[in-house]
């Protein structure tokens, strides 16, 4: 779990892509990215059933694998698209 002075207490970020992935997978819904310089952060609303879950993925927790692939490839691609409009913002400003 990472909690930053960022995050209020009702929101949980993570910058791990296979346990964001496994959140994912198991129909936690994205609020959001914060983008901190090269690194992205994809925001959730922080429940006991988030946390346990992401215990769960940390203590081997077991998902289907087509939902696993299926979440990490939309995740990676969302992440990689927050960057480039943030790379793109950047070059419009000079």
């Amino acid at each position: 779990m990472k909690r930053t002075a960022e995050a209020p207490r009702f929101e949980y970020l993570s910058e791990n892509l296979y346990e964001i992935s496994y959140l994912i997978a198991k129909n936690f819904k994205v609020l959001g990215f914060i983008r901190q310089g090269r690194k992205t952060a994809v925001r959730f609303l922080r429940t006991p059933e988030l946390e346990k879950a992401s215990l769960s993925y940390f203590n081997g927790g077991l998902i289907s694998a087509i939902r696993f692939t299926d979440a990490y490839r939309r995740i990676k691609d969302a992440v990689f698209q927050t960057g480039q409009r943030r790379d793109e913002e950047k070059n419009e400003q000079r």
